[in-house]
């Protein structure tokens, strides 16, 4: 059977905007939960806005990445 690769949207509002704010941190839950299925090969955060993901943002960009 193939793993699924999935994606969950996240809206940021500015840049310097933090993960554990508004929805981002259900969605973050959410990815967390899904990443343990031994059936999901990949969980990322898919930005749904023209703020840009930078480095300054307050979020490990290793574990999340842009």
């Amino acid at each position: 059977m193939k793993k699924l690769r999935i994606g969950i949207t996240i809206v940021l509002f500015h840049e310097a905007e933090t993960l554990e704010q508004r929805h981002q941190a259900n969605a973050v839950l959410l990815a967390e939960a899904l990443k343990n299925c031994p059936n999901v090969a990949s969980v990322v955060l898919v930005n749904t806005t023209h703020v840009a993901i930078k480095k300054q943002l307050p979020w490990d960009l290793e574990r999340w990445p842009r």
